[in-house]
């Protein structure tokens, strides 16, 4: 048995168009798919936040010479984070400093420095404390990669 021409011919268009449409809509879960991957976990924006706060609360004390710095919020970029719940960050001020720092589990423990403006990399080793009297170790080693805001970085509890 053959179809007669007559129906291959109204058959053909609907299976291309079908086809198509298919196509259309794989792309379209991929697409969406990778924007969902690429979002940052939703508890990191609250951790984020509250960084911002502590450090420009801090950058508020910080001795004469260093009293313009004002840290750029958008460079604020949190790193990596441990299991206990420690945070390393980067971030760059105003007059293109690099900033890094460790936060603890606990919040109020926290260890930052900045570097000199020329300065791409810099390093910090911080003692904090964990919960109850415990104290953790990390270091940590950032670089900014190219001419913009990212950084690379090596995070370690020691």
């Amino acid at each position: 048995m053959t179809v007669p021409a007559n129906t291959r011919r109204r058959l053909a268009p609907a299976t291309i168009m079908t086809l198509a449409l298919l196509g259309s809509l794989a792309l379209l879960v991929t697409f969406v798919l990778q924007v969902a991957a690429a979002a940052p976990p939703r508890g990191m924006d609250e951790a984020r936040a509250e960084l911002l706060v502590v450090l420009e609360e801090d950058a508020a004390k910080l001795p004469r010479e260093n009293a313009a710095v004002k840290i750029q919020p958008e460079t604020l970029e949190i790193l990596d984070r441990t299991a206990d719940g420690a945070i390393a960050f980067a971030f760059l001020t105003t007059e293109d400093r690099l900033g890094l720092g460790v936060r603890g589990e606990d919040p109020s423990a926290y260890a930052w420095q900045l570097g000199a403006p020329t300065e791409k990399a810099g390093s910090l080793n911080a003692t904090l404390t964990g919960s109850g009297t415990d104290k953790q170790q990390y270091e940590l080693s950032v670089r900014r990669s190219g001419s913009g805001s990212g950084f690379e970085h090596t995070f370690t509890e020691l």
